[in-house]
């Protein structure tokens, strides 16, 4: 049997590609917080632009840059996806990237995936790494950081054979140097004020909080437990919640580089907004069990409200970002 020595990931990850890569750059010796540099993003349609009745269709995580390609850009990690069709030259091509000490990208549907909350509820695509391999039962040792802190056995014979890929990676060096991050973050900012038209990712984030207390559909589609709609809203909170503590970390890996203390504030605001996003996931966890009208309007407004102070700080963090990065 092969398996790679992993370290483990202490921090919550947008999504389960990213968290991939992060545990990849640790088995390479590599950084990767410039990854995040882009993560921080919201975007909502309004009924006036989308008269669709659900909110997790309205709603989306639009990358400024996708993280992919920055951290080949900015760390010389990159791969390459190929489809999976033969079992046997893949076990074969596993067992050369490992005894070679490169952990390979699996791409695959969650739903066969005996470890994670979608298995046999969810038809999902999903990402892992492959860790390690005993050839012999045909098993692979995957670690999963998005949704579990172990390494992980995965039979091929339960992987399924639907749009299977695998990712080899391909490591050179970096196209660009961090020394770069401002008129990257000036650009990204400037794009945060004007991110769909002329309306702000502040905006947006308002629209939403006004569109929950005018609805009356919501609460329905809260309830919907056992299918992809309520599913989807959650998982969009997530990554909200989660892409802020990513970027307030990308945020003090810069102010440690350079020096910049004015940085670490404004991480400091972007971790509050993270709590908020997280407290707004919870609420609408419960908000699926209330019967009661009262409590629902109650807990509705304070969902809204919460959303208003998180526009309130996001707008201050890209302000003073912008301004930062301006001089």
């Amino acid at each position: 049997m092969i398996l790679l020595e992993t370290k483990p990931i202490e921090m919550g990850l947008c999504d389960c590609l990213q968290a991939s890569l992060v545990a990849a750059a640790k088995i390479f010796n590599r950084e990767f917080r410039f990854m995040f540099a882009g993560v921080w993003v919201f975007g909502f349609k309004s009924r006036a632009e989308n008269d669709n009745s659900f909110f997790w269709e309205r709603l989306s995580t639009p990358y400024y840059v996708n993280p992919v390609r920055l951290i080949d850009m900015y760390y010389g990690i990159g791969f390459w996806l190929k489809d999976l069709s033969d079992f046997g030259e893949f076990l074969t091509v596993v067992e050369k990237e490992l005894l070679e000490g490169r952990p390979m990208i699996i791409k695959y549907d969650a739903f066969n995936a005996a470890w994670t909350q979608f298995h046999k509820k969810y038809h999902m695509d999903h990402f892992s790494l492959v860790v390690g391999l005993d050839k012999e039962t045909e098993t692979l040792y995957v670690v999963d950081p998005y949704v579990s802190n172990k390494v992980e056995k995965f039979p091929v014979s339960e992987m399924g054979t639907e749009d299977l890929k695998y990712g080899i990676f391909d490591l050179g060096e970096p196209e660009k140097d961090i020394s770069e991050w401002k008129p990257f973050i000036k650009g990204f900012m400037e794009h945060k004020f004007n991110n769909e038209g002329n309306e702000s990712s502040f905006q947006m984030i308002r629209v939403f909080g006004e569109e929950l207390l005018s609805s009356d559909s919501f609460i329905q589609e809260m309830r919907k437990q056992n299918n992809n709609h309520s599913f989807e809203l959650f998982y969009q909170m997530k990554y909200m919640y989660n892409s802020r503590e990513n970027f307030a970390m990308f945020l003090r890996y810069i102010e440690s580089e350079f020096s910049i203390p004015e940085l670490g504030d404004i991480a400091k605001l972007m971790l509050e907004a993270s709590t908020l996003w997280k407290l707004i996931w919870l609420k609408f966890t419960k908000l699926s069990y209330l019967d009661k009208s009262a409590m629902i309007n109650n807990s509705i407004k304070k969902i809204s409200d919460s959303l208003m102070k998180i526009a309130e700080i996001e707008e201050k963090v890209a302000q003073e970002l912008l301004n930062i990065t301006s001089k």
